[in-house]
């Protein structure tokens, strides 16, 4: 399931413990951890990733640019 802006896991009874985030190919996503720095995912003229986040409270997506 993909959640829009905005949304969070937790008002989604069925995925409230997400473990994974989707980085869009040909895009640059901004996002960090509750508390953290900022982390890039650059996938311009790559492929959409899937990546799995464990035992972390929350993750923020700053920013999507494609």
């Amino acid at each position: 399931m993909e959640l829009p802006a905005g949304d969070e896991s937790k008002f989604h009874y069925y995925y409230y413990d997400t473990d994974a985030v989707r980085f869009y190919k040909g895009c640059v996503t901004k996002w960090h951890y509750w508390g953290g720095w900022t982390n890039t995912e650059d996938r311009r003229g790559k492929s959409s990733l899937w990546k799995k986040f464990s035992s972390i409270d929350h993750i923020y997506i700053d920013s999507i640019t494609c």
